[in-house]
């Protein structure tokens, strides 16, 4: 027993002996394996799975990807047609490959699969065809040292196998455009003509190239007293006062006026003066309720598409003189407007206001135990609120800056009243709001801001309609719109009201009325009015719905006005193949005259056309290769 014990002892000692031996190896060959090696397949596994999902995505993205700008340019300078930008991304590429359009294909390449391959890594993608390997695109030259290598493949099929692979293809440009356009005017509340003194409005506007104006028409909404509606109005130097037709008229009260200037405004800058007439037996001044508006529609030529974003405009207020002879009391009050797109970027916005001929008596007015009491002689107001109320004798100058917290996205309203109030006066003899429409000493607005990227069309061209919304005179009015083309610039309402007090605009898309504007004090309702193209449904019916706080007699009349604008594309890509090189530009110019339609005439067309004799198109499945590596 004592033998067998001390043997399975021996037994059991040796065994252990082998056993540490043996942990002791493994250890050692752990630690080797614990460098380099392990570290290459972290990174291996990194740059594996950095292509697998960058190519995965490739294979089932479209172009949607992209925004409208690019994808539009893509379908005007390649061989895609709106129908590829259903293509999935690998399939797109590999389409605009075979069709050489390459700067095309490496851009494409580009800005996708750098948002989906970390920084860390390099890569190229490449075709591979019959034997062939073409690179598309690659961030650098890979090294032969590289750290770690991936590479990814996937199947794509290209062109169907009944195209020509020889023939003539052609696109066209139009390099000059000569387009059908309304352009409208407005002009916005104004005034006073108070008892027997006189109001007089001197404004300027320009008509940038027209070919032809062929109508072009005034409204005038005023609100007036005694026989005489318009005293003097002459365009450009030439008398028209008995030039109106009255299409509503409430006598001594309010009328809506329409002058026909067709034959009177030219090409370039204009210039209108009207003269308005108060009358001394009646308390009420006459001035400008909303629904002033100059509408000329002509055709243009040498149309000029923006290729930047940034916006400025200028805005020249009315140059406004209102005169009482004998005993003073002339007041002038103004409204005026700009607008800010929904999707811009707003810069600044600034306001200079210059005055003429305020009264060098006492400041204000008191109308003792019964009438008004007012402490001020001009008084400023942006958007409801009030930016300066003061005291002011003989000239005044006054500039307002405004940030992004003073000015909202749509209409934007400014009022000013210089020693008056309602229907109240306490000037003097002449008071004046002045404007040369020239000089920075003039009353103005300047505006900047940047427009989305989506505001800049590559290859369209905006094209503009308007008319009237029709119906009675009515409160509320409702105007209904379905729009032909679905891709929509810009809208505007212009509202013609007799009388004037707090201004709603709504539009029910299919889901309900949005408010879209309200006036933001009472009598500052501007003419014209802006509404993004976002707040409409391109499918359907949409209704635009007005209406006013005020008392009954507020109505709004037929002749307001809605104004659309749509883009219209002034290029085409790349058509089909012909066996002849006439044949293929003709096809380019009767797609784009298709395509400009009729509000658009093409009076200049530059076209391109390529052979596509062996050229490398995709006749069965070719292969997508994504190389990822880690230097």
């Amino acid at each position: 027993m004592g033998m067998k014990g001390f043997y399975f002892s021996f037994d059991s000692l040796l065994a252990l002996g082998i056993l540490t031996a043996s942990l002791l190896l493994v250890a050692q060959y752990s630690n080797v394996q614990n460098t380099g090696f392990e570290a290459n397949t972290v990174d291996y596994r990194g740059a594996g799975t950095a292509g697998k999902d960058a190519m995965k995505l490739g294979s089932q993205q479209s172009f949607s990807a992209f925004n409208e700008s690019y994808r539009q340019e893509l379908v005007d300078q390649t061989v895609m047609e709106e129908s590829d930008l259903d293509r999935t991304i690998l399939d797109g590429m590999t389409l605009l490959w075979a069709a050489r359009n390459t700067s095309y294909t490496r851009e494409v390449a580009e800005k996708y699969f750098d948002r989906k391959i970390p920084e860390k890594y390099e890569y190229r993608i490449q075709v591979n065809e019959s034997g062939r390997g073409d690179i598309l695109y690659r961030t650098s030259e890979m090294p032969e040292d590289a750290a770690a290598v991936a590479s990814i493949s996937r199947l794509v099929s290209g062109h169907r196998i009944d195209r020509p692979s020889e023939g003539f293809q052609a696109r066209a440009r139009a390099t000059e455009v000569r387009k059908n356009t309304t352009q409208i005017v407005s002009l916005p509340a104004m005034g006073y003509a108070n008892e027997n003194g006189k109001l007089e409005v001197d404004k300027k506007f320009n008509i940038t190239n027209p070919d032809e104006i062929y109508n072009a028409v005034m409204y005038l909404n005023i609100e007036y007293n005694g026989d005489t509606i318009v005293e003097q109005f002459k365009l450009n130097g030439v008398q028209k006062k008995n030039d109106y037709s009255i299409i509503h008229d409430y006598q001594d009260d309010t009328a809506l006026i329409k002058f026909n200037l067709t034959d009177a405004v030219q090409p370039g800058e204009n210039s209108v003066y009207i003269r308005f007439k108060g009358d001394a037996s009646q308390s009420q001044p006459t001035d400008l309720q909303p629904g002033g508006m100059l509408r000329v529609k002509y055709r243009k030529d040498k149309v000029r598409i923006p290729d930047s974003r940034l916006r400025h405009e200028r805005i020249y207020m009315e140059n406004l003189t209102a005169e009482t002879p004998g005993n003073g009391q002339s007041g002038i009050f103004k409204v005026e407007s700009f607008e800010i797109p929904e999707n811009a970027e707003f810069i600044n916005a600034t306001i200079n206001l210059e005055a003429r001929g305020l009264d060098s008596g006492n400041c204000g007015y008191d109308g003792g135990w019964f009438g008004p009491y007012y402490d001020w002689d001009f008084k400023t107001i942006f958007n409801g609120q009030t930016l300066e109320q003061s005291c002011a004798s003989g000239s005044l100058s006054r500039t307002y800056q405004l940030d992004s917290s003073d000015v909202r996205k749509g209409t934007n309203v400014f009022t000013v009243y210089l020693e008056s109030l309602g229907d109240t006066f306490w000037g003097g003899e002449t008071v004046s709001l002045y404007s040369d429409y020239e000089s920075d000493d003039s009353s103005y607005i300047d505006v900047y801001y940047n427009v989305s990227d989506e505001q800049l069309r590559f290859g369209q061209i905006q094209v503009t309609a308007a008319e009237e919304m029709g119906g009675g005179i009515e409160e509320p009015k409702v105007y209904s719109k379905e729009f032909e083309y679905t891709d929509l610039a810009s809208t505007e309402v212009y509202i013609a009201q007799r009388y004037s007090n707090t201004v709603h605009l709504e539009v029910d898309n299919g889901s309900g009325y949005t408010n879209i504007f309200t006036s933001p004090e009472v009598r500052a309702s501007p003419t014209r009015l802006t509404v993004d193209p976002s707040y409409f449904n391109l499918e359907g019916e949409n209704r635009i719905r007005m209406y006013d706080s005020g008392p009954d007699i507020v109505k709004f009349y037929p002749e307001s006005t809605f104004k659309w604008t749509v883009w219209v594309p002034s290029q085409v890509g790349y058509g089909e193949l012909y066996s002849n090189q006439s044949a293929a530009v003709q096809d380019a110019q009767n797609r784009l005259e298709d395509t400009l339609g009729p509000f658009v005439d093409a009076t200049g067309i530059s076209t391109s056309q390529v052979s596509t004799g062996d050229q490398p198109y995709i006749w069965g499945p070719a292969s997508l290769k994504l190389v990822v590596w880690d230097e």
